[in-house]
């Protein structure tokens, strides 16, 4: 006879208690003895059906304390990106399998029980619940909603309360927003929308703006130097940051909840880049497809023009490919969080050109060197261009995975291979990028 183990007992248990408290029955009590006897058998969702079943602690002592428990317990097991906050269930224990759990699921499960006793109870702000509808609504899949009942009916649980708490009044209200002194924009909200509008200030025209508080003929210069040598260290620190700040206000005037992102592009000065992790960390190398010896690699000492053509020694990571070989491109992708709607840019070389391999001629001979290793399930779409190879995923699992693709090496010489970059489309605060490399066709 088969017999569940504790954390199955304890899932099977809370989620008794939540049906109960669904139809009507008092299991404050039953919630609040039952999560101290299986504190250490809870998974996610087990946590969060005993804290939506003790409720709103009140003065209540012995609740307050558990409250105190569960909020240490969620600040340990929530992801934060700068635009969402997800949870994810272990994904190694039977529970998951026998409740259908999944990721999403998890989420509306804990949106909808911080909501039922308010996240005052808890201590959240008000910041964090939004940033938890922004995770939860991540999954969804537009108007068809998110992959199945089970995510459907916690969704929408989860998001009628929210909508019934923070957004009951419909939105009515005028947006202003300053830069420094100066008027940036105006818009007015009128009803429910899912439009968005964008504004977009030049950096060229902040720059000026930082120009015009600096002296601008000699005779402030020479005061300014005669001041500064009086002044000591910290006096001209706290004068340069004051130079260097400008405030950004943005102001409601009127009903409802204002949503906005801020964002800042920009493009490095610098040709070559190290790699860095914003949710995800991604490698590339380059292997080889028809001999052992078209492909090697190595630290070299490589001199490298910048952007104003002045000339540097830099020791890079340096990949000697011999011309006409084709060349297995692996992308290892590491992530500690579930991402949606993924898009991966590699740059190609310009010596290097991409191959289709559904094309019957190709005639891919995999070796035993790793390519193809890494798991590319979550690749729905990928295009194959002149100067680069692209992938997109509605969804890329917490862990590891990869995509590879083919390319010949076409031209003789010298080439730059350029950061590959990783994002979420949605939020491209969140990315990765691999270190630029040398590529030398021989």
């Amino acid at each position: 006879r088969f017999k569940y183990s504790k954390y199955e007992r304890a899932t099977l248990k809370s989620y008794a208690l939540f049906v109960r408290q669904i139809a009507g029955d008092d299991v404050s009590d039953e919630s609040l003895k039952f999560y101290k006897e299986n504190s250490k058998y809870q998974t996610v969702t087990s946590v969060f059906w005993c804290l939506r079943g003790i409720g709103n602690p009140g003065t209540h002592a012995e609740k307050i304390e558990v409250m105190k428990n569960i909020k240490e317990y969620l600040n340990n097991h929530i992801k934060e990106s700068p635009k969402t906050a997800r949870f994810e269930e272990s994904g190694y224990i039977l529970s998951d399998l026998l409740f259908v759990n999944s990721n999403d699921r998890t989420n509306a499960i804990v949106l909808e029980a911080i909501m039922h006793v308010g996240p005052e109870a808890l201590g959240i702000s008000k910041e964090l619940v939004t940033k938890m509808v922004k995770g939860l609504m991540a999954g969804a899949k537009g108007v068809d909603g998110w992959r199945n009942t089970q995510e459907n009916s916690f969704g929408l649980m989860a998001m009628d309360k929210y909508l019934n708490t923070y957004e009951k009044n419909p939105p009515n209200f005028v947006e202003r927003v300053w830069l420094g002194n100066d008027y940036i924009k105006e818009q007015e909200w009128k009803g429910r929308s899912q439009d968005t509008v964008e504004t977009t200030v030049p950096m060229q025209w902040i720059l000026n703006q930082f120009d015009e508080q600096e002296p601008n003929n000699k005779q402030k210069e020479e005061k300014k130097k005669k001041k500064d040598k009086n002044k000591t260290t910290d006096e001209k620190e706290k004068k340069t940051s004051e130079i260097e700040t400008m405030p950004l206000t943005i102001m409601r005037d009127g009903e409802g909840i204002l949503y906005y992102r801020l964002g800042l592009s920009f493009v490095s000065l610098d040709l070559i880049n190290d790699s860095c992790d914003y949710g995800f960390k991604i490698s590339r190398e380059y292997k080889w497809v028809d001999k052992q010896g078209d492909v090697s690699e190595k630290e070299e000492e490589v001199k490298i023009k910048d952007v104003f053509g002045v000339e540097q020694n830099k020791m890079k990571r340096t990949w000697r490919i011999k011309e006409g070989a084709r060349v297995r491109v692996v992308i290892k992708i590491e992530t500690k969080s579930c991402r949606n709607h993924v898009a991966l840019v590699d740059k190609l070389p310009a010596g290097f050109e991409a191959i289709n391999e559904k094309l019957q001629t190709v005639g891919v001979q995999e070796n035993n060197s790793g390519a193809g290793y890494f798991a590319k399930w979550w690749v729905v779409h990928k295009n194959l261009r002149d100067e680069r190879v692209e992938a997109f995923g509605d969804r890329l699992g917490r862990g590891t995975s990869g995509f590879d693709y083919l390319v010949r090496a076409t031209s003789k010489g010298v080439f730059m291979a350029p950061s590959c970059k990783m994002e979420e489309m949605y939020a491209p605060e969140v990315y990765g990028l691999t270190s630029t490399e040398v590529v030398i066709i021989e």
